[in-house]
Parts: structure tokens; C-alpha cells; sequence
């Protein structure tokens, strides 16, 4: 076992004692009914641990950082790096991903994931 890959442990093993289980819903294709115009996109599930952060007040914007936008730092563990039109369920609410998400992944092992998230 490498250092960086005992670092993303210990990150896990941290995440999930303070943090909380989340489920990444990973956009997998949409679906256009010709018929209805509507479009479905369909989602695979992931499950994985994230712990919630406010933003700081004097970073929301309002642009990149609005209000009630959240923070969460994602143990890569049994998940993959979360992308735009990605959903991140956190109890019973559903946050859109808000790219970019910042990857620390020093020498290539991720440690951890950290999301943008809105509502």
C-alpha cells in the first residue's frame, strides 16, 4: 500500500465517523419521447460518505456562490469523481453538482472530493 493510498483511508475513515451517507446519482443518458417532448435522464446510484459545509458569507457572490448554496467533502471511496448533471442526495434532499469539483489527488490517488452544491 502506497502513502497516498493510506492518506485516502484515513480520509474515508474520517469522513464517515463525522460525516453522513450520501448517494451520488450519476447521469447515465436521457431519453427524448418524440411523442410527449419531454426528455428523462436516467441515473445510476452510488453510495458513498460526505460531510456538509456552509460556504463562508463573504464568498457568496451570487454568481459562482449563492445563498444556500453547500459544500461537500466526498470520500472517493465506492463512488466516482461527481460531474455536471450529476445529483448528490443528502438525507432526504436532492443537490444538484455545480462543477468544477476540486480533486485532491496527489501522485493520482484521489483523497478526496470536494462539490459544489445547489439546490
Amino acid at each position: 500500500m502506497t502513502f497516498y493510498s493510506e492518506m485516502a483511508e484515513v480520509a474515508d475513515d474520517l469522513i464517515t465517523e463525522f460525516g453522513q451517507a450520501v448517494t451520488l446519482k450519476v447521469s447515465s443518458g436521457t431519453t427524448y419521447d418524440p411523442e410527449t417532448g419531454a426528455s428523462t435522464v436516467t441515473y445510476a446510484d452510488q453510495t458513498g460518505q460526505g460531510c456538509v459545509i456552509e460556504f463562508d458569507k463573504k464568498l457568496i457572490d451570487g454568481t459562482k456562490v449563492r445563498i444556500g448554496d453547500k459544500v461537500v467533502l466526498l470520500s472517493p471511496s465506492g463512488i466516482t469523481e461527481p460531474k455536471d448533471g450529476d445529483q448528490l442526495v443528502i438525507g432526504s434532499d436532492t443537490w444538484q453538482v455545480v462543477p468544477p469539483v476540486t480533486v485532491t489527488a496527489p501522485a493520482g490517488v484521489a483523497v478526496l472530493y470536494e462539490v459544489q452544491v445547489r439546490k
